[in-house]
């Protein structure tokens, strides 16, 4: 890096370094703590394909398998809190990177654990990230529940001077995220006697409430004892404060669906050339997210296909892996690449699928388009193998005979159907042949 009297030195000069580990043990980046008085405390790698601070844990390939026995992950804000932890005998815990919890990280945690424990220093910054990380974690459906540790305490000093088992039991302590957030709701409540601020206070907490509801992660039960927590307070009807959120989650539902329609009218990285490939370009998208979707498809279109020689590699990558379902399946599939272009297509296919989200109906769309054109070949060729039949009325006979259509027909909607998620499979027409009782052939048209 080039100093203010153009003399060049070290990036990390100066520094306790932390190298960062992707979940499969791969070192993907560093972080730097100052020694001295360097304005900047923590210093990162510079973001890359590889290294994106709003998707990498520190600890995560230490504590990948105690988190999956624990059922549980503690998440913590600093590199030497999580050490301290795992010193504690707390082997399920991580750090973001002075980053705020984002989706990405509940992304990567929730093939882990079924619970997230936030632990946040107890200052004003560890109280603002902890929201944060309620707005994030609740609406995708996990179980979240915070800790604060006593007031001026991190998680590395509180160890350090209390030991193991006080830690563990400040982690017994942990309270729903919804719970969290309406004790700090009150607390406002109390401490602000103005009427504009204790509303504000409390639309607050509702839109949080709001967010989790549209995405269905609090049930009506907890839903209703919500409602019926804000309608004491603020001295309401209990069916005025519903209607207010749900107006509120209608609300939330809305401008998440015009995200998500811009996400999906965005133009792809590099611009398919017809239906086909552009179905491919999601196939991708959506099993770089979601590997195990593979698993719903009965046949697996033929990747050869894809014309694009950069998406066939990474497809014959991400057909070969998907069905072992590896616990950082992102990471193994860019182990296979050492192009950078390859690593920053497979990153940015990765990226846009998490944008849209949806993905067994964006899988199941992008096979039917897929099917739709290899029926349509399929169904070209046919009749190009009758044009061509000539000579002879027997020949002629067969080439007006309805049954070597609907043959051809039959075979290329299999084909179709063989492609669709099972589940998600929409009714198709089959033509069968059937015999009657006078000896005569018939067919019928079934759905299935």
């Amino acid at each position: 890096r080039r100093g203010e009297d153009g003399s060049v030195y070290e990036t990390f000069r100066n520094r306790l370094m932390f190298p960062i580990r992707d979940a499969t043990g791969r070192v993907v980046g560093f972080g730097g703590r100052t020694l001295g008085d360097d304005r900047a405390k923590y210093l990162n790698t510079r973001e890359t394909p590889l290294f994106d601070k709003g998707r990498q844990l520190y600890g995560i390939d230490l504590a990948r398998e105690a988190v999956r026995a624990a059922g549980r992950v503690v998440v913590v804000e600093g590199y030497t809190d999580c050490i301290a932890a795992h010193q504690a005998g707390i082997g399920f815990a991580v750090a973001t990177l002075g980053t705020a919890l984002t989706d990405r990280h509940v992304s990567l945690l929730k093939r882990y654990a079924d619970e997230i424990v936030l632990l946040f220093d107890s200052d004003r910054a560890g109280e603002a990230a902890a929201e944060r990380a309620i707005r994030v974690a609740v609406p995708a459906c996990v179980t979240v529940k915070l800790v604060r540790l006593p007031e001026g305490e991190d998680p590395c000093a509180f160890i350090g001077r209390s030991g193991s088992d006080a830690f563990e039991g400040v982690l017994k302590e942990a309270v729903d995220a919804l719970e969290f957030k309406w004790r700090q709701t009150r607390r406002r409540f109390a401490a602000d006697g103005s009427e504009s601020r204790r509303r504000e206070a409390l639309m607050d907490f509702l839109s949080v409430v709001a967010e989790a509801t549209a995405s269905q992660a609090v049930d009506a039960i907890q839903e209703g004892l919500l409602v019926n927590q804000v309608a004491h307070l603020l001295r309401m009807e209990r069916e005025e404060v519903a209607a207010l959120l749900r107006r509120l989650a209608k609300r939330t539902g809305s401008s998440r669906g015009t995200g998500a329609r811009r996400a999906s009218a965005e133009p792809p990285v590099r611009p398919a050339g017809d239906r086909e490939q552009s179905a491919w370009v999601q196939v991708l998208e959506v099993l770089l997210n979601e590997p195990g979707l593979i698993s719903l498809v009965e046949e697996f279109p033929d990747v050869s296909r894809i014309t694009d020689e950069r998406d066939r590699r990474i497809a014959r990558r991400v057909v070969e892996l998907a069905p072992q379902e590896g616990a950082d399946f992102l990471s193994d599939v860019l182990a296979g690449f050492t192009d950078p272009g390859d690593v920053e297509r497979i990153t940015t296919l990765a990226q846009r699928g998490e944008r849209r989200g949806n993905y067994e109906e964006t899988l199941r769309a992008a096979l039917m388009r897929i099917a739709r054109a290899v029926a349509d070949e399929r169904l070209e060729e046919a009749k190009s193998k009758l044009a061509e039949v000539s000579g002879g009325e027997e020949a002629k006979e067969d080439a007006d005979d309805p049954r070597s259509r609907l043959a051809s027909v039959h075979a290329a909607l299999r084909a179709r159907k063989a492609y669709v998620p099972r589940r998600l499979a929409r009714r198709v027409s089959v033509v069968t042949d059937v015999t009657t009782q006078d000896g005569e052939k018939e067919y019928k048209v079934e759905q299935r």
